[in-house]
């Protein structure tokens, strides 16, 4: 679906009425899919696939080099249990998972992560 998109208004745009235009047809065409999950999954898509695109413009518009701006793939962090939270906790809870730290961590998600790269 990015390789359908370029990187202008016009192109979002275009993107946007053809994917929206057909999804639900398409949807309904497909047998082995629920419904619902495949207009999920491509309007999902639709809304990486713009927000790199919006991203790209203002990037190139502030006049930004083009070999400082990346599209990691890496979606997952791991975020570690705070300690004035286990404080909190009754004292067998906090010891057991005290020793287990490691393993109680929020696995946080996003779609798209930009990163600004700095020049070597």
């Amino acid at each position: 679906m990015a390789a359908l998109l370029r990187a202008s208004r016009k192109g979002i745009i275009a993107l946007y009425n053809k994917v929206v235009g057909g999804v639900e047809e398409e949807a309904a065409s497909d047998i082995e899919r629920a419904y619902g999950g495949f207009v999920r999954a491509e309007k999902g898509k639709l809304v990486e696939a713009i927000a790199k695109s919006v991203v790209q413009i203002a990037w190139t518009e502030a006049k930004g080099a083009a070999d400082r701006l990346s599209f990691d793939e890496q979606r997952r962090y791991e975020i570690p249990i705070r300690q004035n939270y286990l404080k909190r906790l009754p004292s067998s809870v906090r010891a057991h998972i005290g020793k287990r730290r490691n393993a109680y961590t929020y696995n946080a998600q996003v779609d798209v992560h930009v990163l600004s790269m700095e020049n070597s």
